[in-house]
C-alpha cells in the first residue's frame, strides 16, 4: 500500500507498507516507511514570562525517514540548514 498526502506548505508525508507471508515457516513479515518532508522548515520561538522572545531557531528543507522491519527500526533525519538568533 503506497499513500501520499500533501499538506499545507508544500508539506509531503509518504507511508509504505508491505507484508509478506513464510508459508514454510508459518510466519509473517511486515516492512513500514514512513517520509516526511517540509522543504519551508520549522521554526522555534523561545519566550520569557514577559513574554520576550529570547532566541529563534529555524531550520530549513527537513527530512525526517521512520523504518521498521523485521530486523529492527531506524530514523534517519537530514536538515539543509539551521540558524539560531538570539534577541538583543
Amino acid at each position: 500500500m503506497l499513500l501520499s498526502t500533501v499538506v499545507a506548505d508544500s508539506t509531503e508525508a509518504m507511508l509504505e507498507n508491505a507484508h509478506w507471508i513464510d508459508r514454510e515457516n508459518d510466519l509473517v513479515s511486515c516492512f513500514a516507511q514512513i517520509t516526511i518532508q517540509l522543504p519551508g522548515g520549522v521554526g522555534i520561538s523561545l519566550v520569557n514570562k514577559q513574554p520576550e522572545e529570547l532566541v529563534y531557531i529555524s531550520l530549513k528543507n527537513i527530512d525526517l525517514v521512520y523504518s521498521s522491519n523485521p530486523h529492527g527500526q531506524s530514523v534517519e533525519a537530514n536538515v539543509a540548514a539551521i540558524q539560531v538568533k538570539y534577541a538583543k
